[in-house]
């Protein structure tokens, strides 16, 4: 198995635990690398698209994934709530409610489990619409169930209720398959790409493109049950024309 952002070859009893759970089998055991499914599913989307981008933003940034995101931006900035968490990052203070840039701003979003902490999180998805150019591309990846509606309540403020309901102490929500419907209502075009035993599962979700991978996971080791949303900001087209 080969990890696409490290490019070096393991089988897969060498992957480490991974996350608050410590799944097996699952982060990249090259030191400095670490990646889970959702980066190489991700890494490899950037990678296949040979795409270099103007200016990219990188909200709650992992190292692993940064790297990459720097070589293939000409500009690379990132930004979190507690920018000091991010020690040797070159980290920004950025509320994703009520971002300071300018309208049409970033070529390329990467919001890789960050939507799932957000109160807020239309408000987000709006300010990311907002900020991003025309024809610019937003990628997402959440912790998500596979149940029809989002099941959030925000009357669960203690960490550990929270974690036994969204399965992380600072999580405030688990999304289900109306994730990209709350997506779409933004104005974006929305491109769901995921492993082929999802395709009944995700049948019925709202978007505008559906793509499958099977033979790379085995290859890259990836989840089965990982959906990268690849988002798209389209160009307005004039009405009178």
């Amino acid at each position: 198995m080969i990890c696409p952002l490290c490019n070096r070859s393991y089988h897969k009893g060498d992957f480490l635990p991974y996350g608050p759970s410590k799944r097996l089998f699952v982060g990249c055991p090259t030191p400095g690398c670490n990646s889970a499914e959702r980066h190489r599913l991700a890494s490899l989307f950037l990678l296949n698209s040979r795409v270099l981008f103007n200016k990219t933003l990188h909200i709650g940034p992992e190292r692993n994934i940064q790297l990459l995101l720097k070589k293939i931006s000409k500009h690379y900035m990132c930004g979190d709530l507690e920018p000091n968490n991010f020690e040797n990052m070159n980290c920004l203070f950025i509320d994703a409610t009520n971002m300071s840039f300018f309208d049409n701003f970033f070529d390329l979003i990467y919001a890789s489990h960050i939507l799932e902490h957000i109160p807020d999180d239309r408000k987000a998805m709006q300010e990311m619409y907002r900020t991003l150019k025309p024809n610019g591309i937003l990628l997402a990846t959440i912790p998500q169930k596979f149940s029809e509606d989002t099941y959030e309540d925000f009357t669960i403020t203690d960490p550990d209720e929270r974690t036994k309901h969204f399965g992380q102490s600072d999580h405030v929500r688990y999304y289900g398959l109306d994730f990209s419907k709350r997506l779409k209502e933004q104005g974006l075009h929305i491109i769901i790409y995921c492993h082929s035993s999802l395709v009944n599962k995700v049948e019925n979700m709202v978007c505008d493109e559906k793509y499958t991978f099977n033979t790379e996971s085995e290859k890259y080791n990836l989840g089965t049950n990982d959906i990268l949303y690849i988002c798209k900001k389209l160009v307005q087209q004039d009405e009178n024309n």
